[in-house]
């Protein structure tokens, strides 16, 4: 199983980001996820939890009427009875796209986790057996479609050949109106004490109107915007439970003042050479107390993953010439190591070995979360 641990590659990413922009030093660290995952690596996934209730008021009976102008025109609801089955599943294949793509975890599949989950077994015994320290559980607490038809008239002239004049007149144009809106929940079960790890809840709704014909209405089916919002929702699971890269990119100092010695570092660097770059701006530093060259030479360090080092350099670079951008680059420096410091301590967390005895637990959490 993979494992976010190659800095190696987060290095040679940084090289090649470098060589992309030859005045920024992009800085690689590991950003730790906002829940402490680290003990809880060995995880099980079950298939989202589906909405129990009724997603539009009004509408179970299946056609919305439209009466304008006189006569009646009948439009087909923009969900159908199958809608929230097919969301909460869209849902679980998100989830299970995102959490195994990391390659942080070691996943149990939703069917393997549904079949003790759902099985007249004890499900924290069960999962403990097979090695696994928590469970994941998804589900959809609301959904809602409030849709209606409107009708605005507009005042027409046109030339009627018949009567040899023009006749004023109306045209009637159809709307539909439309807010969806969903909240979508992930609970995580310690399956060593049968404790609720973590609860987090994600809302979104989009409201919008359609003009439509009548005599051929279409219209996106709201399953579509369900969809979309579930999408979205995985950029908050990612910050919420998986250590990512990010990077903190800073411009090079000008060669200000000049050092004629230090001028190749600056064709290097601008030529994606990494190692020669850094070898010049170190050697002008150390000989001539350069103080643009420790700048750079401190970023790029950094950008080897060195963090507490680079900042030493800058101290020192600092105190020799004051620079208005060095107190805030060692300030965000700090940040940048103390987060990564973070995250490495999350992926190297062992495994919980806490296990409550087995008559304290009826598996009672679990009904909970799934009824």
């Amino acid at each position: 199983m993979k494992r976010i641990t190659a800095r190696a590659a987060l290095l040679l990413i940084a090289v090649l980001l470098l060589a992309s922009c030859a005045t920024q030093v992009s800085i690689p660290y590991t950003r730790p996820s906002e829940v402490n995952m680290g003990r809880y690596r060995n995880l099980a996934v079950a298939s989202t939890v589906p909405y129990r209730g009724y997603i539009g008021p009004g509408l179970a009976g299946g056609w919305i009427p439209v009466d304008a102008a006189g006569f009646g025109v009948m439009i087909h609801p923009t969900w159908g009875s199958n809608t929230v089955a097919a969301v909460a599943s869209y849902a679980t294949e998100q989830l299970w796209s995102t959490l195994s793509s990391s390659g942080y975890y070691n996943l149990l599949s939703p069917s393997q986790t549904d079949a003790i989950l759902y099985a007249p077994v004890n499900v924290s015994r069960e999962l403990r057996r097979m090695g696994y320290d928590a469970i994941m559980i998804p589900r959809i607490d609301a959904m809602n479609v409030d849709e209606s038809i409107y009708t605005t008239v507009n005042p027409v002239t046109y030339y009627d050949p018949y009567f040899g004049g023009y006749i004023d007149d109306y045209e009637y144009e159809y709307h539909l109106r439309r807010r969806i809106s969903i909240t979508y929940t992930v609970t995580v079960v310690d399956t060593a004490t049968e404790r609720i790890v973590t609860t987090k809840t994600f809302s979104d709704s989009t409201s919008f109107t359609e003009t439509f014909d009548p005599d051929w209405p279409s219209f996106n089916d709201s399953e579509y915007y369900f969809r979309r919002m579930i999408r979205d929702f995985q950029q908050g699971v990612v910050r919420l439970f998986i250590p990512t890269t990010a990077y903190y990119s800073v411009s090079l100092m000008d060669n200000n003042p000049s050092l004629d010695a230090a001028a190749p570092a600056y064709d290097a660097a601008s030529n994606g050479d990494f190692q020669t770059a850094l070898s010049i701006f170190t050697s002008c530093w150390n000989t001539y107390s350069h103080a643009p060259s420790g700048y750079n030479a401190a970023l790029m360090i950094a950008a080897q993953g060195r963090y507490d080092e680079a900042i030493d350099i800058l101290r020192k670079v600092q105190a020799i010439s004051p620079s208005g951008d060095i107190p805030r680059v060692i300030s965000d420096l700090t940040a940048v190591s103390q987060q990564d410091k973070q995250a490495q301590a999350q992926m190297a967390a062992a495994a919980q070995s806490i296990v409550i005895p087995e008559e304290w637990r009826d598996d009672s959490i679990y009904e909970y979360l799934v009824r």
